[in-house]
């Protein structure tokens, strides 16, 4: 028998007179979010075990955002709901949006967004070859075993470089350590 857990929204944008709200952009997002965990969470649960398989990945994925995950499989079906909410947005006519969300996303340290998302096209555009998204998952799962970590030296510092930012290119200095 096939069920459907209800998630809900936490977070909020601000307050106004005592009551919670979100700003439109935030609450579209949100409502794709969650609903995407109603569908995505159960199929991750049966493929829990494979999934951990790939925990490894979890030490090279490390950000101050994703430390907030209790288990790597939190992280993992966090990314593929991540990943379908930038779809849906899209599909429903915010690709602007819907392009700034994924780049959110990407800077928040969730860096296999781009090639889930190519498998979830592929699936879109191929969903009468599948019975149901339980059925594509495994192709999914081929995102983490085809993943393959580079442990890099950390760059010395040199005094001045280039980093990008939300707003452009900026100029830092580092002192010699």
């Amino acid at each position: 028998k096939e069920h459907t857990t209800a998630y809900f929204i936490t977070g909020f944008d601000g307050m106004e007179n005592g009551i919670p709200y979100f700003n439109d952009d935030d609450l579209k997002m949100l409502i794709f979010h969650e609903y995407g965990h109603s569908l995505v969470n159960p199929v991750c649960e049966e493929y829990r075990k494979k999934l951990y398989e790939y925990e490894y990945l979890s030490e090279y994925m490390k950000s101050p955002f994703l430390s907030n995950y209790a288990s790597w499989f939190a992280f993992c079906h966090e990314h593929i709901v991540r990943t379908c909410e930038s779809i849906l947005l899209k599909k429903a006519g915010y690709k602007k949006y819907a392009q700034e969300n994924s780049k959110r996303n990407l800077r928040l340290g969730f860096a296999l967004l781009p090639l889930l998302k190519e498998k979830m096209e592929y699936y879109d555009s191929n969903r009468d070859k599948y019975e149901s998204f339980k059925e594509f998952f495994p192709e999914l799962l081929i995102v983490f075993a085809e993943t393959e970590p580079i442990k890099a030296e950390q760059p010395k510092p040199l005094g001045l470089y280039f980093k990008a930012t939300d707003t452009g290119i900026c100029l830092d200095y580092i002192s010699g350590r």
